[in-house]
């Protein structure tokens, strides 16, 4: 039973595709191409653009990103998908199946897609296949014009079958600083500071580079020291997160209590280095915390280095990849202030770049959240 109900999923999500290469015309965005199932995506959509002898749209400013995302020498897994990606679409191109559009004065290929979903709806059918939520968001809104009435514009994403999924968008929300979430996902805005003293806690013993540590989750091992710093220092450990483990001194009872109020919310946002698990030794007492890994060089030391030192470090960047920069970073402050988590030490060694679309955030700890003040 289970397999013809998969059967007839799949005849359905074959019909939907065939619908939409034969009534709109499909644009991609460069999320999409580099998504994990993107070849079970083309497996499935050739033969019906073959059938209807179709092609999908791709902004030259896409292309432009997979070129940049290709030679990026800090992230192996990017640049190797990147490069992977431009293989199955030169074969595409020469098929027919794929027609790359755009001029060298268009903007990032996000702009490129407002500007033509807005001027071409009034005479044709549109699809955006994407995987992020914003863009989605801004393209199915183009529907919402009350004084313009234009055709269809619709907002997909790659699923892990190769199909189209819709976008979704829970009703039941709580509108916090312009952005709708569930209250369960936003801390409580306080105005006064936690009563919690900032006293030491008598901590038995501090681990230290191939010693174990304790999660909820059990045991886990201190590999590689990463960094040291004032407050801390980072270690690599045997999962895929690195571990914060606190000084001495700096271990306080107030520490404590943010890093498990922290912990009462989910935090998902990419590079932003949040607590994950609290770690103890191995008498049980509060030492640090997991977080995710960071990569990059500091702000400080590249974008807001001289000019030479900037080019060294990031050879071909052009003004639009600094606009592009600022627009990344923004993002994530955005998402931590819908959440009513307060950056209150905006510190350009805190901010690690790896490309103009990726970047790290780290010293979360320092964060307001709540009652609990940035201490910086």
């Amino acid at each position: 039973m289970s397999n013809e109900g998969d059967r007839g999923k799949e005849t359905s999500d074959r019909e939907k595709l065939e619908k939409y290469v034969k009534d709109y015309r499909i644009f991609i965005d460069t999320c999409s191409l580099l998504h994990p199932e993107s070849n079970k995506f083309w497996n499935n959509i050739i033969p019906i653009l073959h059938m209807y002898n179709s092609k999908i749209i791709i902004p030259k400013r896409s292309i432009d990103e997979l070129e940049k995302h290709s030679n990026n020498k800090q992230n192996s897994d990017l640049s190797s998908s990147a490069n992977n990606c431009k293989i199955i679409l030169s074969k595409l191109i020469r098929a027919g199946y794929v027609e790359i559009r755009g001029e060298e004065t268009d903007n990032f290929a996000d702009n490129v897609f407002q500007v033509v979903f807005t001027k071409f709806r009034m005479t044709h059918n549109l699809l955006l296949i994407t995987q992020d939520n914003n863009l989605a968001k801004d393209i199915l809104a183009l529907n919402d014009s009350k004084s313009v009435k234009g055709k269809s514009v619709v907002v997909k994403k790659i699923n892990k079958q190769g199909y189209l999924s819709s976008f979704s968008w829970k009703e039941n929300k709580k509108r916090v600083r312009g952005k709708n979430l569930a209250p369960h996902k936003v801390f409580k805005v306080c105005t006064e500071v936690t009563s919690i003293p900032d006293t030491k806690l008598n901590i038995s013993r501090i681990p230290s580079e191939n010693e174990i540590v304790y999660t909820s989750q059990g045991e886990i091992k201190l590999t590689k020291e990463l960094g040291a710093g004032g407050e801390a220092i980072v270690y690599e450990t045997s999962t895929p997160y690195v571990a914060k483990i606190y000084k001495k001194d700096n271990l306080t009872a107030r520490k404590y209590e943010k890093i498990k109020l922290m912990l009462t919310k989910k935090i998902n946002c990419q590079g932003v280095c949040y607590p994950v698990e609290i770690v103890y030794n191995s008498n049980k007492e509060f030492v640090g915390y997991l977080m995710p890994k960071a990569e990059g060089i500091e702000l400080q030391k590249s974008v807001f280095g001289p000019k030479p030192l900037f080019l060294r470090k990031f050879p071909g960047w052009k003004k639009r990849d600094t606009v592009q920069l600022c627009i990344t970073i923004l993002k994530k402050i955005k998402y931590l202030h819908d959440r009513n988590i307060i950056i209150g030490d905006i510190n350009p060694a805190n901010i690690l770049v790896v490309s103009p679309e990726q970047v790290y955030f780290v010293d979360t700890d320092s964060f307001q959240v709540e009652d609990f003040p940035c201490p910086v």
